[in-house]
C-alpha cells in the first residue's frame, strides 16, 4: 500500500511532454510517473490541490498519469499488473488495477487501466468502475497528466481533484 514499484523498463521509447522516456514506476495509487527518483518510494495518497499546481505536498504528481489517482489499498484485495502487448513499432505498455479496495472503505473496489502507446505516444484511461469513499481524503480522486514542473495539465471535465465515481468510462490524451 502506498508505495512506487521499482524502476520498470519499457522496451520503447515514449515520449511525454517533450521529454523521451524508457522506464517508469508504478505507484499503488493509480498513478504512473516517469520521475523514476520516485521507486520504492511512499506514494502519496492525500492530496487536495487540482492540476495544473505548483509543486506541494499535497499536490498530485508532476511528470504523471493519473488515471484515475485515489488513495486505493491492494495490501487488502485487489492486485496491480503490467504487460508490454503487441510488435514494434505499435506495442502498448498496459497498467491494471483490478478489484483494488479502497482504503478505509474496503468494501469499495476500483477496476482502472492505464494505457501508453509506441510510435502514437497516445495515453488511455479506462474506469471499469470507480466508486467514491467520501469519508476518506474528502473523497479526491483525479484523472489527467501532468508535466515537469507542474505548469501544464490536462484532464477531462469533472474528473480534476475531486469526489467523484464513474464506470465504462475511457479517456484520451
Amino acid at each position: 500500500d502506498d508505495v512506487f514499484s521499482n524502476i520498470i523498463p519499457i522496451p520503447f521509447d515514449f515520449c511525454f511532454y517533450g521529454n523521451t522516456y524508457n522506464q517508469l514506476v508504478i505507484g499503488a495509487n493509480g498513478v504512473i510517473s516517469f520521475d523514476i527518483s520516485l521507486a520504492n518510494m511512499t506514494c502519496n495518497w492525500q492530496f487536495s490541490a487540482s492540476i495544473p499546481s505548483s509543486p506541494t505536498i499535497d499536490g498530485p504528481y508532476q511528470n504523471a498519469i493519473h488515471g484515475a489517482y485515489h488513495d486505493i489499498d491492494p495490501s487488502v484485495t485487489g492486485d496491480i499488473n503490467y504487460a508490454v502487448l503487441g510488435n514494434a513499432p505499435c506495442r502498448t505498455f498496459v497498467v491494471n488495477f483490478s478489484n483494488t479496495a479502497h482504503y478505509n472503505c474496503n468494501n469499495l473496489l476500483t477496476t482502472q487501466q492505464i494505457v501508453i502507446y509506441e510510435t502514437t505516444n497516445a495515453i488511455e484511461v479506462y474506469i471499469d468502475d470507480k466508486p467514491t469513499c467520501a469519508t476518506w481524503n474528502s473523497g479526491n480522486a483525479l484523472i489527467g497528466i501532468q508535466n515537469i514542473g507542474a505548469t501544464q495539465g490536462v484532464f477531462p471535465a469533472n474528473r480534476n481533484t475531486g469526489p467523484w465515481n464513474t464506470s465504462q468510462e475511457a479517456w484520451r490524451f
